[in-house]
């Protein structure tokens, strides 16, 4: 089984039980290149660590001609993915790319929200995927959104039409391919308001600070938490735009979610839960 991947500094071809890499002159840097290494590391089909190796090169010089970097290893688990290095004396690596031998596991949605203007989609992204996109359908007629690195997406669709039942579906895709489609949900476009996208969390002087999304049509923000899962004893008003804290100097753990109300006074709906791993 062999793969061919583009011409990044010199790779040429994969072959799973003897490796070669082609290493070709480079025009940038255009001096010449001493005690550098080409670094491995094979991943199994649950993206795990097989192995990782360091292989060094001879002193490259500008104009020469191509030579290989012969790489074997000895384990005998199908692989799904290879991480391709190109080292400097000091360890950085000043290149690097990624080689997937098969296309990533299908994604499962986590999470949505629906509203007037669209529907928001959270799914757990899957580390041997580099983007994602939805699929969505009604009857023959069939869309696709723009692609992400994030773990959601967010479409608003004036062909979608309010009150319409569509059918969603999140694909994963990398070097390789594209992933099984999603399990399908059903969702309708109603009169509700998108919530913020919680971007961040973490704890800072025995504060909980939150990172959010803003609108010129916000008017406040209100957060419920609490220290077990779905219960939510406490709540914070605030004002303040983009970023709030949260009082915590035991530092517990901490579940959380928010909204926003508009300036027209309707509240969003809720995001997802969060959960914040005290003492970290």
């Amino acid at each position: 089984m062999k793969n061919t991947i583009s011409d990044r500094f010199g790779i040429r071809k994969l072959e799973l039980k003897d490796l070669e890499l082609l290493c070709e002159k480079l025009d940038i840097p255009a001096n010449v290149l001493r005690n550098y290494q080409v670094e491995c590391t094979l991943y199994n089909n649950d993206l795990t660590v097989i192995e990782t190796q360091k292989k060094a090169i001879k002193t490259i010089t500008p104009g020469d001609a191509p030579f290989q970097v012969p790489i074997t290893w000895n384990s005998e688990e199908a692989l799904s993915m290879i991480n391709v290095s190109f080292v400097d004396p000091q360890g950085y690596k000043v290149l690097e790319q990624v080689v997937h031998l098969k296309v990533p596991k299908k994604p499962e949605i986590t999470f949505v929200n629906t509203a007037n203007t669209g529907v928001r989609i959270f799914f757990e992204k899957n580390e041997d995927a580099n983007e994602y996109y939805v699929q969505y359908t009604q009857g023959d007629t069939v869309y696709h959104s723009p692609k992400t690195i994030n773990s959601f997406i967010e479409i608003e669709d004036d062909k979608v039409k309010q009150g319409e039942t569509w059918t969603y579906q999140v694909i994963a895709a990398n070097s390789k391919g594209e992933s099984e489609a999603s399990t399908a949900i059903e969702l309708v476009k109603d009169e509700d308001e998108l919530p913020p996208i919680v971007w961040n969390y973490k704890y800072s002087n025995k504060n909980l600070f939150i990172a959010y999304s803003v609108s010129p049509y916000d008017y406040a923000y209100e957060v419920e938490y609490g220290s077990e899962p779905n219960v939510y004893s406490n709540k914070l008003t605030t004002k303040i735009k983009g970023v709030l804290n949260i009082p915590n100097p035991k530092k517990e753990t901490m579940y959380f979610r928010m909204r926003v109300i508009k300036q027209w006074g309707f509240a969003s709906e809720w995001t997802q839960e969060f959960k914040v791993d005290g003492k970290r």
